[in-house]
């Protein structure tokens, strides 16, 4: 790779390493879109939380799963993968703009799943047919799942790893 210096290397070397976990990711979406199934069918969840009219009791299963099993298993291999991740130099005011809009997003990101089941019903065009790819069948909740938690996991490793980095980088001796 001509043209790239040894930390753009690193860099693209442990992101796509990270990109790899997309696979385990749906793996484990389509253990917790089963696992939320036999939930629902067998009635083994809380059901003075989840039995309000208009409520889609399986994704819901789906994304309490997801919160307690797949991102954090997602983020704690990404932060191994992103370990002594260089992050570029940038001048303050950049790191610091790039930081606020990290926070931002990242926030609404790992809040997503959450937003869509409670928002997605009364959305309109391509949110609410993200809404009903994910409550719809057992393999919507699969498909969409795995890339709400993959996004969810990515967002907490970068508020929680990423922008701390950038916004207070370590000295490096020259």
């Amino acid at each position: 790779m001509s043209g790239m210096n040894d930390g753009q290397q690193q860099r693209n070397a442990q992101w796509g390493s990270v990109s790899r976990l997309f696979w385990p990711a749906m793996a484990m979406s389509a253990l917790l879109a089963a696992g939320a199934h036999v939930l629902h069918r067998t009635g083994a969840y809380p059901h003075a939380l989840l039995d309000s009219a208009g409520t889609d009791v399986r994704s819901w299963l789906y994304v309490a799963l997801m919160y307690l099993v797949a991102i954090p298993v997602l983020f704690f291999q990404m932060r191994r993968r992103l370990a002594g991740y260089p992050v570029p130099w940038s001048p303050v005011l950049k790191r610091w703009l790039l930081g606020a809009f990290s926070l931002v997003l990242c926030g609404g990101l790992m809040l997503l799943p959450v937003i869509v089941l409670t928002v997605g019903s009364s959305a309109a065009g391509r949110g609410k047919g993200l809404y009903q790819l994910f409550t719809g069948s057992l393999f919507g909740t699969f498909l969409v799942g795995t890339v709400l938690a993959y996004g969810a996991a990515m967002a907490a490793w970068l508020l929680l790893v990423g922008t701390p980095r950038l916004l207070f980088p370590k000295p490096t001796a020259h």
